[in-house]
């Protein structure tokens, strides 16, 4: 199985008890009160050593599309985020064609602390895995 169908997997699992389902391999629906809202799943192995030798960190990047929310989805961990892409968005660089790109710290291994944010500060939209039950 590729990564990305693994890590759709994953997202359905995690938010399967919200009613979730697939449309295809990296996209599904999640219904609302008033519509369905697209999640587009991104997927990353586990977490990397940051240019090959600094802090264990993920990164992540978002296409431009229609997708209100984003499944955010760490293989390796079994984790699941959920956020709005406006939250993805505002936090990310922005990309040619209308990507956006996301880093977060995972574990520093440095002496001084990164600029980047910490992944404690993405706690309230984990869904799956870590403390969640």
């Amino acid at each position: 199985m590729d990564l990305l169908s693994q890590g759709t997997e994953l997202a359905l699992k995690a938010l399967a008890p919200l009613g979730a389902i697939a449309l295809d391999k990296g996209l599904l629906a999640l219904p609302t009160e008033r519509k369905r809202k697209l999640v587009r799943v991104l997927v990353r192995l586990g977490p990397h050593r940051r240019g090959g030798r600094g802090d264990l960190g993920l990164h992540w990047v978002a296409p431009s599309g229609p997708e209100e929310l984003l499944a955010l989805v760490d293989v390796s961990r079994s984790l699941v985020w959920l956020m709005p892409r406006e939250v993805f968005c505002q936090r990310a660089q922005p990309w040619p064609r209308g990507a956006f790109h996301l880093d977060w710290i995972v574990l520093p291994l440095g002496k001084r602390r990164s600029h980047w944010p910490q992944e404690e500060e993405w706690e309230s939209y984990l869904v799956a895995g870590g403390d969640v039950t």
